[in-house]
């Protein structure tokens, strides 16, 4: 009895001051990591221990023997939550909730910090796959094996229809075995809310799907060929991408457009600046002279050139033109 009055007077101190909520965390909150949210969960989770733990022991007396019989922590729970129902302490509805919460209290009298131990505190993930990192295994495998065709409510339909029943559940059981606590009995379905319930969760939604597959990393991305290489800008990558795009723009890209094809006689009566240092030269044994020019017809039309009437007749017909 001496136990249970001493964690009364430590429970009550959680909501008598401002910083109350500290004394019951491992570690306290001297960075002040919690949020305002996980504040009031403490108070709340101290408060509904503490009226438990009271009324455990007005039931038991102060020798620890009951007039009216045994007397169980289980049904103290539910007389407490039954009292707190319709006040707007309802952090916990099921017994089994406050259950764990006494389990982890009992030890050195203090809960875990919200935010996870230090060095992990404001972690992602979510308390079911922190007790059971075979779930987030098991989850992440199922989407990579159904990338082609997967959706949220498909796995929805695997945790609550496979993963939950078949593997989480009964590792629950085996807990609770070692714990020596009573095992959840009825319905798969009121297995599964109990699970839910113990674990922090009134019920499985799509959207707390969601969000343990963005955990696992399974969101949308534009798919794109584009990779990215450490050290981009050292100076002998530079300067190789330099030169690559010299050659590639400067030097190869002229050969990839369409040319005119003229002899020297035709370049001989072009105006406006064009003349043999523009052209490139290509053997021919049709051509009296041997060799014809090879001219850019971008080139062309960018010095504006004054091509003879019939020369340009024959580009605009394609004649002079080779792809």
């Amino acid at each position: 009895m001496e136990t249970i009055k001493r964690k009364i007077e430590t429970l009550k101190g959680v909501n008598a001051e401002h910083d109350g909520y500290k004394t019951v965390l491992e570690g306290g909150d001297d960075k002040n990591e919690c949020t305002e949210v996980d504040r009031i969960n403490v108070r709340q989770r101290a408060l509904i221990l503490l009226l438990t733990y009271r009324i455990f022991l007005e039931e038991v007396g102060e020798e620890g023997k009951s007039p009216s019989g045994r007397v169980t922590l289980i049904g103290s729970i539910e007389k407490a939550l039954k009292m707190l129902k319709g006040t707007g302490i309802d952090l916990a509805t099921c017994p089994e909730v406050v259950m764990r919460w006494n389990r982890e209290f009992r030890y050195n009298e203090q809960w875990p910090h919200p935010r996870g131990p230090p060095g992990l505190r404001n972690r992602s993930d979510p308390l079911i796959f922190c007790m059971y990192p075979e779930a987030k295994e098991s989850m992440t495998a199922w989407c990579q094996a159904n990338l082609r065709d997967l959706t949220c409510e498909k796995v929805h339909e695997f945790v609550c229809d496979k993963m939950i029943p078949e593997l989480l559940i009964p590792k629950w059981k085996t807990l609770l075995r070692e714990q020596k606590e009573p095992l959840p009995t009825g319905s798969p379905e009121e297995q599964m809310t109990s699970f839910l319930k113990v674990h922090g969760l009134k019920v499985l939604t799509l959207g707390t799907v969601l969000k343990w597959m963005h955990i696992i990393g399974m969101k949308y991305a534009n798919k794109t060929k584009s990779f990215y290489v450490d050290g981009h800008e050292r100076e002998d990558v530079v300067e190789s991408r330099i030169q690559f795009c010299h050659k590639y723009l400067r030097e190869w890209e002229i050969y990839c457009k369409r040319f005119v094809r003229l002899s020297r006689q035709q370049v001989a009566s072009i105006d406006g600046g064009l003349n043999e240092s523009d052209c490139i030269p290509i053997a021919d044994n049709n051509n009296p002279d041997g060799y014809v020019f090879e001219v850019h017809e971008d080139r062309l039309w960018f010095l504006k050139v004054a091509m003879l009437p019939e020369y340009i007749g024959d580009l605009k017909k394609g004649r002079l033109s080779r792809s």
